[in-house]
């Protein structure tokens, strides 16, 4: 029995590889923000939405882990 023709979907290695590094960034971002207080702008659903860097960074718990090693926070 034959339902057609198989498609599969191809992609590129640059694709994938840019779609990590932008998941890195933003762990990397969130981290900043945490650290210094400021805010972290996302879009979710389509919609812009302003989150404080605690917020940000305690919703980490949600995520799966990454290998982004968590930035230490400067002395004064």
């Amino acid at each position: 029995m034959n339902n057609g023709p198989v498609t599969q979907t191809y992609i590129a290695p640059e694709v994938l590889g840019a779609y990590a590094a932008l998941k890195r960034s933003a762990e990397i971002a969130r981290q900043i923000a945490f650290l210094t207080g400021t805010d972290v702008v996302v879009v979710q659903e389509g919609r812009i939405l302003r989150e404080s860097g605690s917020e940000s960074y305690d919703l980490r718990s949600e995520r799966p882990t990454s290998n982004v090693r968590p930035l230490t926070r400067p002395l004064r």
